[in-house]
């Protein structure tokens, strides 16, 4: 969950907020209904009221949104937006939409169960007609050469590794992907589109795409960069992609090779790259082939990697997940049971919490950790 703090960083982005204002102004009118999806502490939701939106809908599953009630209120605008505090994937609006406005990306737009977020409140909110902002995200991939990234992802620690072999560590930290600021000058090949999220159509959050690329100069080439550029309404948009003037709560993602490869100008390079979402997060792959240069002459080399790969995962954990398995109530788990079984619509917190200190007077010493304990249950499970 972002923080107070990060939303107005976000708004402040003027980039990104003048673009996404720039857009409402192309479309709003005086009976227009807006949900915004994903709405923070709301500042979107005041700036549709001020263009003069008939009616706001701000959905935000997050405590921040409680700050948009208290700003609608000082703007005036308490009449004209509807916060609510949920999941939009589990509500029922009054009225359909005119206009549904997103921004749950994060560095890349592939982040958490965004893709059927928006599908489903597209389907479900959406007037025959109606505008989904943004239009479309286009991702785009290019090869680089970064030797001081390149080591920074692979090797943060090789100038004072302690006379340590930490091979295993460069091995896992190749498989993950980081945030970077791109430059033009870092860039080895012409960027190819790898994916086009079409917001209006998407329906399946996983993406996968081969793409060719080819060196357009000598270099050591060190991975790719992987970013993406949108239209937020028609002809209004903006680049994250290097050279570009971007907003600054974006960025692009270094995607590292395990080591760098020598190319020449006219070398080609198959990468293949997939993004799976899989129990809400996403897990990506990328396969590259291709030859290297050398004095030789060409030398062919091929790399497989994924963030899954990146993970130190204890095998009795993963046995836990296999359709084999037997599960028997943890201690945990069996006093978080007890609770879900209390709260039956007629006990209040204090009697579940007395009852279930009687019931384990070994896990809480004192009234306050027991209702501590109680309390986050039933702000996750309760009505």
């Amino acid at each position: 969950m972002y923080s107070l703090y990060d939303y107005s960083n976000m708004f402040a982005d003027k980039v990104r907020a003048d673009t996404y204002i720039r857009a409402l102004e192309s479309l709003i009118t005086p009976e227009s209904v807006i949900v915004d999806l994903g709405a923070g502490s709301g500042l979107f939701s005041l700036i549709a009221c001020k263009l003069g939106a008939r009616k706001v809908y701000a959905i935000e599953p997050s405590n921040c949104i409680q700050a948009g009630k208290t700003l609608a209120k000082d703007c005036g605008f308490g009449d004209r937006i509807d916060w609510i505090q949920n999941d939009s994937r589990k509500i029922q609006l009054k009225e359909q939409a005119d206009i549904i406005l997103s921004d749950i990306r994060g560095i890349l737009p592939l982040i958490d169960n965004n893709i059927e977020v928006i599908a489903d409140a597209k389907n479900r909110f959406l007037k025959n007609g109606g505008h989904i902002l943004p239009i479309v995200d286009t991702l785009h991939i290019a090869l680089v050469e970064n030797s001081k990234l390149h080591q920074k992802c692979l090797s943060p620690w090789k100038n004072r590794n302690y006379g340590l072999e930490l091979q295993f560590l460069s091995e896992r930290h190749a498989n993950y992907w980081c945030s970077v600021r791109p430059k033009q000058k870092h860039l080895v090949s012409k960027a190819e589109k790898w994916a086009a999220i079409d917001y209006a159509s998407v329906k399946d959050p996983n993406f996968s795409n081969t793409v060719t690329l080819t060196a357009e100069r000598s270099a050591s080439v060190h991975g790719f960069y992987l970013w993406f550029d949108t239209e937020i309404a028609p002809g209004i948009g903006f680049s994250g992609g290097p050279g570009k003037i971007r907003p600054s709560v974006y960025g692009c993602a270094f995607f590292p090779w395990p080591e760098p490869v020598e190319m020449k100008a006219g070398d080609e390079v198959s990468v293949h790259v997939e993004a799976s979402l899989i129990a809400g997060e996403y897990i990506w792959l990328w396969n590259t082939s291709g030859f290297s240069s050398s004095e030789s002459g060409k030398e062919a080399f091929s790399f497989t990697q994924s963030s899954f790969q990146s993970e130190v995962t204890a095998l009795a954990q993963l046995r836990k997940r296999a359709h084999s398995h037997v599960p028997k109530l943890s201690d945990d788990g069996a006093l978080q049971s007890a609770v879900l079984h209390l709260m039956d619509g007629d006990r209040d917190l204090e009697v579940i919490t007395r009852k279930l200190m009687a019931k384990y007077p070994e896990r809480f010493s004192k009234f306050e950790e027991g209702l501590a304990f109680v309390g986050n249950i039933s702000e996750e499970f309760s009505h």
